[in-house]
């Protein structure tokens, strides 16, 4: 009897390592976008200016589950239609932070900051059951001249203590909407950990409409085979380009998905959960916890996957 004993205690030592630190974090670096100017105007050696300001929304999640059976749950969201001039800035990204911390020994956090020209969004977590993620969406509105062409290109990195195979996917979706004559997307990221898929979508629309005022008539623009185009590299180097292939000028936007996340791995029990399976002590099968996600980004990620 002992010997069994010692044999459990054992065991459960050894599944202690089960439930260690785990942290992911995707960094976007963008290559200067010289062709659009962001005075209203098309001075020489541009192609066309931004006419809407740069736009961003997300969301920053961090759930624990004590060994009480209590759960904390914090969420910081932001807009950036509710914040000052100098956060929403001139030159892509905006210049904005905001993330929930770790308020304890034990607790996740997930953090995401936006700077002129750079992303980046983390999230970590100290045991399996816990979930921490983090989202961003940024778009951005910009006229295009005639006969020419516009690129949103940068570099793309993951730091992960967990195994990741990021995988590049691009597709596109002509006439998604009225006011859109064609779509293309292309994302680098990972889906095989049971998240939302850490990485980015970098999205480029032909706008059929003026995007500053969806009442303004429709402009009969109609999706062409040649309206994109893309290339990426093992390094995580990625580029896409909007091209105007007609004698006037076009409307058009670039938006970028980010995402950050650490969630439960289905099938791996904590090692409390282990240790009353072994004794005899706990419930017969092991349950875990649904992931909580955002509707809103379901349906973004759906969109993007080809």
């Amino acid at each position: 009897m002992k010997a069994r004993l010692l044999l459990i205690a054992l065991a459960a030592i050894g599944l202690a390592g089960l439930a260690r630190a785990e942290s992911v974090a995707v960094d976007f670096q963008l290559d200067p976008i010289t062709g659009l100017s962001t005075d209203g105007s098309s001075p020489a050696g541009t192609v066309g200016h931004w006419i809407t300001p740069n736009t961003f929304y997300g969301s920053s999640k961090a759930i624990h589950h004590g060994e009480d059976q209590s759960t904390s749950y914090r969420e910081n969201s932001f807009g950036s239609e509710r914040l000052a001039a100098g956060a929403v800035g001139d030159q892509p990204f905006g210049n904005f932070s905001r993330g929930v911390e770790q308020v304890a020994a034990g607790f996740p956090s997930a953090h995401v900051t936006i700077e002129p020209e750079h992303l980046r969004a983390e999230s970590s977590r100290q045991q399996n059951a816990d979930l921490a993620e983090t989202y961003l969406d940024w778009q951005r509105a910009f006229t295009l001249d005639p006969n020419s062409s516009i690129t949103l290109s940068g570099l793309m990195t993951f730091e992960s203590s967990l195994p990741l195979a990021p995988a590049v996917h691009y597709s596109t979706w002509p006439n998604s909407l009225d006011s859109i004559a064609n779509t293309a997307y292309l994302s680098l990221r990972d889906s095989s950990n049971a998240s939302w898929g850490n990485g980015i979508s970098i999205i480029g629309n032909i706008l059929n409409q003026d995007p500053r005022d969806w009442q303004s008539p429709f402009l009969g623009r109609t999706a062409g085979p040649d309206d994109f185009a893309y290339s990426t590299d093992p390094q995580g180097h990625l580029s896409l380009t909007i091209f105007n292939r007609s004698n006037v000028s076009m409307f058009g936007s670039f938006e970028i998905l980010f995402l950050s996340s650490v969630t439960e791995v289905p099938g791996i029990p904590e090692p409390s959960t282990w240790l009353a399976m072994l004794v005899g002590l706990a419930v017969l099968t092991w349950r875990y916890k649904p992931a909580l996600r955002s509707s809103v980004l379901r349906s973004m990620m759906r969109e993007t996957s080809p």
